[in-house]
């Protein structure tokens, strides 16, 4: 079992055969993700929902997380990004330890390639799914 509920996802992304064939292992925490060579993913969470009952905490959250395909072209990050969104959404079942109750997928949005790399004159492109993890904390 992973430590975190991102440990799960993260192993659960790095065992999937579309999206480690773009990726392969290059999937972290956004903060310092710019050092990895592309294609790569990152994820943060957004927020989490803590869910309560008269009797207090129920122990399941719901975790809103950010993942976000980076690529030297659109396409692999679109392709990145689509191979992201079959491995997670609709998932029920245990990952890595982790009882998930359902993972949904909210929405995608491509960012404007803007950021010029140093050194290339290439932009680096950028596609971003949102998703809702509802889990059991452990």
């Amino acid at each position: 079992m992973t430590a975190t509920i991102e440990g799960a996802i993260v192993a659960h992304l790095q065992a999937d055969a579309g999206v480690s064939a773009i990726v392969g292992t290059k999937i972290h925490p956004f903060a310092g993700a710019e050092d990895f060579p592309r294609p790569k993913l990152t994820y943060w969470r957004v927020d989490t929902q803590r869910q309560f009952s008269n009797q207090g905490p129920t122990m399941t959250p719901r975790a809103r997380f950010q993942l976000d395909a980076w690529a030297d072209n659109y396409l692999t990050a679109r392709q990145l990004l689509d191979a992201v969104r079959q491995a997670l959404d609709g998932y029920i079942g245990v990952m890595n330890g982790w009882t998930i109750q359902g993972i949904h997928a909210l929405d995608e949005r491509d960012q404007p390639a803007t950021t010029v790399d140093p050194g290339k004159k290439a932009p680096i492109n950028r596609s971003s799914l949102d998703v809702y993890v509802d889990y059991v904390e452990n």
